[in-house]
This record gives structure tokens, C-alpha cells and sequence, in this order.
């Protein structure tokens, strides 16, 4: 994720990105909360498995129609630690990547895009993803 163009895109219309999305980076962004001189002293107003089940939640009916954006969410929802258990995997770890490989396989990220009619940028992420 560009952290730059993510905000900017964020700023301008919040809505413009894909709720999966943004459930991704606020249940991952969640541990942070008591790092942020203006936060640490209010309570949580969620916990983190709940806006985890909501990215999920959304994520499967987003992935209707994949883009680059349910792509990412596929991939940052694998990062947020799972409860705690006997496994280093959690039981989803499987299905979760053969739920971004297949979004990825949708949107045509096994195709070099090098001739395709796209900006730099895109291009970009498309290799990087």
C-alpha cells in the first residue's frame, strides 16, 4: 500500500475505498491506538476481532467484483494476528490465500501489463502485488 496515495484517496472520499479495505487497516492499525498521544487515554470504542469479522465479512461479498483494492485487503487481513492458539497458522491461513490468489487470478495479475493501455502507477502495483 502507498501510504501516500492511500490518504490521499482517504481525504478526498473515504467511500471511494472499498469497506474490506478500510476494516483491514483499522483492525490492523488497532494495536497502535495507545501509541497516539490523543488516543491512549480513551477507551477502545471496538475490539480488534470485531472489525477483523467485519473486513470479512464484507470482504466476500466485495469480492464480487475484485480490484486492486480487494486484492490488498485479501493480503493485509492475513496479517492481523489471530487469537491466541496451539498453531502458529490460523485454520483460515489456507483459505485466505486461495481467496487472494483467486482475486488476483480475476484481475489479471498473472499477465504481464507491460503493452496494457494503464498509468505508471497502476502498472507499478500490479507487479508489486
Amino acid at each position: 500500500m502507498s501510504k501516500v496515495r492511500f490518504l490521499s484517496r482517504y481525504h478526498a472520499d473515504k467511500k471511494s475505498i472499498p469497506a474490506c479495505l478500510r476494516g483491514a487497516i483499522y483492525a490492523l492499525a488497532f494495536v497502535f491506538w495507545d501509541r497516539d498521544y490523543t488516543l491512549k487515554d480513551t477507551s477502545m470504542p471496538f475490539v480488534q476481532h470485531e472489525l477483523t469479522d467485519y473486513a470479512h465479512q464484507v470482504l466476500r461479498r466485495e469480492m464480487e467484483n475484485p480490484n486492486l483494492f480487494i486484492l490488498q485487503a485479501c493480503l493485509l487481513l492475513q496479517h492481523v494476528t489471530p487469537p491466541a492458539m496451539d498453531t502458529l497458522e490460523a485454520p483460515t491461513t489456507w483459505t485466505s490465500s486461495a481467496q487472494a490468489t483467486a482475486c488476483a487470478q480475476m484481475i489479471g495479475l498473472h499477465v504481464e501489463p507491460g503493452d496494457w493501455n494503464i498509468n505508471a502507477t497502476e502498472r507499478h502495483l500490479r507487479r508489486k502485488l
